[in-house]
């Protein structure tokens, strides 16, 4: 994936008016300058949450299918060294548990999340305790399989007899219900020790999804409107907005390249559409990316991130520029919502609707 950075952000800065001083609401795009590893950093949620992978300068990062061994070099960047198949590292892990592992302790024991709202991403940290009093464990990876939760590197890779160190585990709930998993911990000569993580997903109060399962051909579009819901008795404000990935854009709903701070800002209880989330496929591949929101009433630590997959192929067929149509919610008095619904045929045949 291309690696680029966008960033929508308000910042309020006094210009003086005569003998008054009044807060000026300016509006800003910045792109920041391209780095190689931004793109795999934001894609793998934990760099852009935690600044993970700090221990010794590597981190193990495992996707759907493959296990990303990275690791940084002397100027601070990241490099992907190797790519594991997942099959083929689960079925080395369950070996070499049943052989040889020793044991390890967790605290706590095992780790639950509770409820945590669909895009909004909560985190924990693990310790790990060498009961040991001759031995030396030493860390190799860490990796889950599944998205819902991602890890850190660990603090320290040598863990020395009667010592300890930690990770941190982030759970992003990308649908409402149970969600649980087995990290699994590879050590160099001790077998692979295995902690449980479990967590709830609820609806999201601002009523935000992640875009995922989007299939589009090659050369097209994919462009979902972010609609937000404001939840409180205040209107609420949109303050910044980052996309990651180069094939990921980010433009305003009105198709216009500046704007003013109403449109970011939701009256009390209404749905709005904020922005456009536009993706641009050049070839075929399955690509990951991710959004994140902040808004006035998010604290320091509380924010948004909405994953954004999809498919690219190259084979023909009937495509849709969104995944999903969403209605909102509708009262009883409302009128009816009607909402367009664009196909797009990639065939060299008609293709009949019926």
């Amino acid at each position: 994936m291309a690696a680029a950075a966008a960033r929508l952000k308000w910042e309020a800065t006094p210009r003086s008016t005569g003998s008054s001083s009044l807060p000026v609401v300016t509006e800003s795009l910045a792109v920041t300058t391209p780095v190689p590893w931004l793109g795999v950093a934001l894609r793998l949620l934990v760099a852009l949450l935690l600044n993970a992978a700090r221990a010794d300068k590597e981190a193990f990062i495992q996707s759907d299918s493959i296990i990303e061994v990275l690791r940084f070099d002397e100027g601070g960047l990241l490099q992907t060294e190797t790519a594991i198949g997942l099959n083929s590292y689960q079925q080395k892990s369950v070996s070499m548990y049943r052989g040889n592992c020793r044991p390890i302790r967790f605290e706590p024991p095992m780790l639950d999340f509770h409820e945590q709202p669909v895009g909004m991403p909560k985190m924990e940290k693990v310790y790990l305790h060498n009961p040991s009093s001759e031995e030396t464990i030493i860390l190799v990876s860490i990796s889950a399989t599944t998205s819902h939760f991602h890890a850190s590197f660990f603090q320290n890779r040598k863990i020395i007899p009667g010592g300890n160190t930690s990770f941190d585990v982030v759970f992003l709930a990308r649908i409402v219900g149970n969600v649980e998993n087995t990290l699994f911990i590879n050590t160099s000569n001790h077998g692979v020790f295995t902690y449980q993580v479990f967590g709830v997903g609820v609806p999201n109060p601002y009523r935000l999804r992640p875009f995922i399962g989007a299939k589009v051909p090659v050369n097209s579009s994919f462009s979902p409107i972010i609609n937000i819901h404001n939840p409180h008795s205040e209107p609420l404000q949109v303050v910044e907005m980052y996309s990651s990935g180069g094939d990921l854009h980010l433009e305003l709903p009105t198709g216009q390249q500046g704007g003013t701070k109403k449109l970011w800002e939701i009256p009390p209880y209404e749905t709005k559409g904020v922005m456009r989330a536009s993706f641009s496929s050049r070839e075929a591949d399955n690509y990951t990316a991710f959004i994140r929101i902040k808004t006035n009433a998010s604290d320091s630590t509380e924010f948004i991130i909405l994953p954004v997959e999809v498919e690219v192929t190259t084979a023909p067929g009937i495509y849709s520029s969104t995944e999903m149509l969403d209605f909102g919610t509708l009262r009883t008095q409302d009128l009816p919502k009607i909402l367009n619904l664009h196909l797009l045929n990639s065939g060299t045949k008609d293709v009949p609707i019926t």
